[in-house]
């Protein structure tokens, strides 16, 4: 199977340039407004999920059964 890639198809440097550009998209996309309000929105949803999780624990039949899964 190796053969049959042509060496145009084989790149070679594409993940140092994939880094440079990733962090160059997140520092642009935290200043458009519509990511900040996900984001701040995903935070506030996060923390939500972790009061309520420590104000109401599952019961131990509950984990239990959760566990078999996992």
């Amino acid at each position: 199977m190796r053969g049959e890639l042509s060496s145009s198809a084989m790149r070679t440097g594409w993940e140092a340039r994939g880094a440079e550009f990733s962090r160059h998209l997140i520092s642009e996309g935290l200043r458009n407004p519509d990511v900040l309000t996900l984001l701040v929105l995903g935070v506030i949803g996060l923390f939500l999920a972790v009061s309520l999780a420590l104000l109401f624990p599952f019961p131990d039949d509950a984990a239990a059964a959760l566990a078999q899964f996992s």
